[in-house]
């Protein structure tokens, strides 16, 4: 009888601990694989965010925030809630924001400020920014046409858009957005030429009753030297003013032209009321009096008055952290900033894996939108 060749037990043993081997560096590779996946994911989920809050900025014409929170790994986009929205156009007759208006808005009618004066509308406790113990983002828009800069004086007001009490004096206001006729100088002549022009202003007023100002001319250029583009007057533009808790942005035809940090909250009173073209404030000390500022002409169309909300749009994978919290600001103009600063880089966003190997995702944003993304191995 012939007989058949076996496998001893040695070679059994070791046959099976080849395999278990082969098996145990196959499962690791498998695992640090989906880790890595999960990296990966997170670093698109994040890229994507930025890109698509570009593109809708840039789109509506009106800026977008996205916020990654550390604590809950959430990444949450900032939504417009309309609170106010006036055209000037009423099919039976109507006059708005209980006032008058004239035919010549910018689309259809307008509203002419220092002529037609409307009565203020007064804002309901759920429409008001500071609400719930807290202050809510909010973001103005609307068409302006000034008269010619020549026609008024240096230091002469122009109030479009005023959120107070229904004293509308600046002293118990909340939010005002205004031009201010300033002189400017052109340099680099025979003869230096002075002019006037106006400047578009914002300011709030914080929790502690302190007022925050920001200027298109001061963000330029200091003293009076002359700016670029300056607004003289008889040609619309639309102006917009964004509050977002961190930052205070100014937007002429949507192109950002000035940004200033702001403080975490607003009052949490003198809100109750919203005027178009009216502003008292403090006058002369001799004659002892206010002085009501009316717009001196000024014609407003397509009034839009935002709150600015948090709604989720993503989480990232579970073992995936945040190092910080993160605001990504995108701009109408395609700007987009990182945890504005004022700096002319943005930093980078970091991502960590919480498991063997230590990888890092870095997502990368430029001032210009340009979104990259890398992964790092090895660091802690």
């Amino acid at each position: 009888m012939r007989r058949h060749a076996g496998f001893t037990l040695i070679e059994i043993i070791a046959v099976l601990g080849i395999a278990v081997t082969i098996m145990g560096i196959g499962v690791g590779v498998m695992m640090t694989l989906g880790q890595k996946d999960k990296l990966v994911v997170a670093e698109q989920l994040v890229a994507d965010a930025v890109r698509q809050a570009r593109h809708t900025a840039r789109s509506t014409g009106g800026p977008v925030i996205v916020t990654l929170d550390k604590g809950s790994r959430l990444l949450y986009g900032a939504s417009r809630t309309p609170i106010k929205t006036e055209t000037f156009d009423r099919p039976n007759g109507g006059a708005p924001l209980g006032g008058a208006w004239n035919l010549n808005g910018r689309t259809g009618n307008g509203l002419r400020l220092g002529v037609d004066v409307p009565a203020p509308v007064q804002l309901s406790a759920k429409e008001q920014l500071y609400r719930g113990g807290k202050s809510d983002g909010f973001y103005i828009a609307l068409d302006v046409r000034p008269p010619p800069a020549t026609s008024v004086a240096v230091g002469d007001l122009a109030p479009l858009v005023l959120i107070a009490d229904d004293t509308a004096h600046i002293n118990n206001s909340q939010v005002l957005l205004y031009l201010k006729c300033v002189k400017r100088r052109i340099q680099g002549t025979p003869q230096p030429v002075d002019y006037l022009c106006w400047d578009l202003r914002g300011a709030i007023v914080d929790s502690s009753g302190n007022p925050t100002v920001i200027s298109t001319i001061d963000a330029q250029a200091g003293g009076g030297s002359d700016v670029a583009d300056p607004i003289m007057g008889e040609t619309w533009f639309e102006a917009g003013f964004l509050y977002d808790k961190k930052q205070l942005v100014l937007y002429r035809d949507s192109r950002t032209v000035a940004k200033t940090a702001a403080p975490p909250e607003l009052r949490s009173d003198k809100q109750d009321n919203l005027f178009l073209g009216k502003l008292v404030t403090p006058g002369n000390v001799s004659l002892g009096s206010d002085v009501t500022w009316t717009g001196a002409g000024t014609v407003v169309d397509n009034v839009r008055l935002y709150r600015l909300g948090t709604s989720v749009i993503g989480r990232l994978p579970p073992g995936i952290e945040i190092t910080q919290d993160y605001q990504i600001v995108a701009h109408p103009d395609g700007q987009v900033e990182v945890n504005p600063s004022g700096g002319s880089a943005n930093p980078d966003i970091v991502l960590k894996g919480q498991f063997k190997g230590a990888e890092t995702a870095r997502v990368g944003i430029t001032t210009t939108g340009m979104v990259t993304s890398k992964i790092e191995t090895g660091v802690p």
